[in-house]
């Protein structure tokens, strides 16, 4: 299964390299974008399913790119810079990569695996199992949840499930 992708850098010979590193690697490569407004385009025209995106762009950047886009078109974002210190704001934005120009091939060869991981079909399957257990389980299991009550003299804990109703006092 090929996985649709989509580069948006302002140096072609970085998309040129990424795109020569990918090669081997089972990505439909859609198009390169030069800046971020033609990200955005490129975005909404061929809807890929991972994004790899510089930081500094003209018109827009890496970032402003991730905040224009709208949930149902999100691609998978790895972001591909040669500087550093936006390593932490990248992840703030959910990004699932941080790869430092020049790409390092042992690098991006991890990156695709969790890639691999994240946009295969078996994942959507896994989490639905996975989903329908937990919700499962969660009704077959009583309530064992205990809170703590202090009164004055001493602390003691109460069952939820024996809780038959509870008076608040509001505090002003």
């Amino acid at each position: 299964m090929a996985i649709s992708a989509l580069i948006a850098d302002d140096e072609a010979s970085a998309r040129s390299r990424l795109r020569r590193l990918l090669a081997p690697y089972s990505f439909d490569l859609h198009a390169d974008a030069c800046d971020g407004v033609a990200a955005l385009v490129a975005i909404q025209k061929h809807r890929p399913q991972v994004l790899f995106l510089d930081v500094q762009m003209p018109g827009l950047d890496g970032f402003e790119v991730v905040e224009a886009l709208a949930p149902e078109v999100m691609p998978l974002i790895v972001f591909v810079t040669a500087y550093d210190e936006y390593a932490l704001a990248a992840f703030e934005a959910n990004a699932v990569a941080y790869l430092l120009k020049p790409v390092v091939e042992e690098k991006l060869r991890s990156v695709v695996a969790r890639i691999e991981q994240l946009v295969g079909p078996a994942v959507d399957v896994a989490r639905a199992a996975a989903r329908a257990t937990a919700v499962g389980s969660a009704k077959s299991r009583p309530l064992n949840h205990v809170l703590a009550v202090k009164d004055p003299l001493e602390l003691f804990d109460i069952r939820l499930h024996d809780v038959a109703s509870v008076k608040t006092k509001e505090i002003v």
